[in-house]
């Protein structure tokens, strides 16, 4: 859909229009960059604090920060693509980061998922309370099938819109969401590096 013509700009609600789509992914990222900071110092500081820990221990938290930085250049991507390159056109093509996005999503979640079930595995080891480690096993099981699922329908949409209508038919006319789901990823690793 072509841009919205100068002379029909006068009757939206611009002002609610920018603050409940534009303001909500640009706050989002603003979050996500914080986010990525603390990221940051939290690796120091294990580096630093824990230099015993095993050698595969300090490469995924190494693996964990290369995604993070990743993930973040991928959401500013996409705003920069949706909130400048595409300013008020509402159906355009999806970015090639919004599209890759749900990878990275799914890489970290999952990661973080399967060191959290190791943890318990290993404090819950010959002991008869197996079935905690069982249940968080099970839904990481379940998140893996729904990080699949999130995968492929990245890449069969076309436009924006249909991301809105597929996704989030319950706010239709913002991206608040988005601003959450920037920040969500980033408090997975946040909440891994914190332990």
């Amino acid at each position: 859909m072509p841009a919205i013509p100068l002379g029909q700009l006068a009757n939206l609600d611009i002002q609610a229009l920018i603050e409940k789509t534009y303001g909500a992914i640009f706050m989002g990222v603003v979050a996500s960059a914080i986010l990525f900071g603390v990221t940051n110092s939290q690796m120091f500081l294990y580096y630093k604090t824990y230099a015993a820990d095993p050698l595969w221990q300090k490469i995924f938290v190494a693996f964990l920060w290369v995604m993070d930085a990743c993930h973040l250049a991928f959401n500013i991507h996409a705003v920069y693509f949706y909130v400048i390159i595409h300013y008020l056109q509402p159906d355009f093509e999806v970015a090639w980061s919004f599209r890759l996005k749900p990878i990275l999503d799914s890489i970290i979640t999952v990661s973080v998922n399967t060191m959290y079930a190791l943890r318990l595995w290993r404090l819950y080891r010959g002991g008869r309370k197996i079935l905690v480690p069982v249940v968080v096993t099970t839904l990481l099981i379940a998140s893996l099938g729904a990080a699949i699922a999130a995968i492929y329908y990245s890449f069969i949409i076309k436009t924006f819109g249909d991301v809105n209508h597929i996704k989030y038919a319950t706010m239709p006319n913002d991206l608040i969401y988005l601003c959450l789901e920037f920040v969500l990823i980033k408090l997975y690793v946040n909440s891994f590096m914190a332990m």
